[in-house]
């Protein structure tokens, strides 16, 4: 019970000291533990720990390259997707691309994966490093 005392406490004092109150930020804890559990049941463990790795990797490459992983430019994820086909497949870079959008959408942000910059590098990139399909001669 201790535990529950000191983080509502910690919620009033935020309240007190943000424009939001308590009722909301309690709702807000509330809305974010049922999308963790949506996540869960939506997606499967491979899955998930695809996304979290592919995330991992994009937010190190923005350290390494000194700019910002969130929300990301359309010109950073365009540079990335660039910068994998010297080492990824396509389905690979596909993914990531994926894992960048739904980062940013989980977090309210927009994602910059639609962004005709990124569209434009990404076909460049499938164009330059083909992919299984094309190899195969199909469509």
């Amino acid at each position: 019970m201790a535990q529950t005392n000191t983080a509502l406490d910690l919620a009033r004092q935020n309240a007190a000291h943000d424009s939001s109150s308590l009722e909301e930020q309690i709702q807000d804890a509330d809305l974010a533990d049922r999308v963790r559990l949506w996540t869960s049941e939506a997606f499967s463990k491979n899955a998930q720990r695809a996304y979290r790795a592919d995330w991992t990797h994009f937010v190190d490459w923005c350290d390494a390259q000194d700019r910002v992983d969130l929300p990301a430019e359309p010109a950073t994820v365009a540079a990335y997707v660039d910068a994998l086909a010297a080492t990824h497949k396509a389905s690979t870079i596909q993914r990531r691309l994926a894992s960048i959008g739904k980062a940013h959408r989980a977090r309210g942000a927009a994602t910059p994966t639609t962004d005709p910059l990124v569209k434009l590098a990404w076909r460049a990139v499938r164009r330059r490093i083909g992919t299984v399909t094309a190899l195969l001669g199909g469509p």
